[in-house]
């Protein structure tokens, strides 16, 4: 599992990007079963190949 903070959220395209902890920009697409999830939430997540290209997938906020 890699870290990072959400450092925006897009509502209207349901995507956002996570700012790892390498300072590397991972885009995320969230879809109506996910919870929301808030700008500066730290995460854990995985990347995987999405049809959209590389992703972060799997996302859990942590303290």
């Amino acid at each position: 599992m890699r870290t990072g903070i959400i450092e925006s959220i897009d509502i209207f395209h349901l995507e956002g990007v996570i700012l790892d902890e390498n300072d590397q920009e991972i885009p995320f697409y969230l879809d109506s079963d996910h919870p929301t999830f808030k700008i500066s939430t730290k995460v854990y997540f995985e990347i995987h190949l999405t049809h959209r290209g590389l992703a972060a997938v799997h996302l859990k906020s942590y303290d």
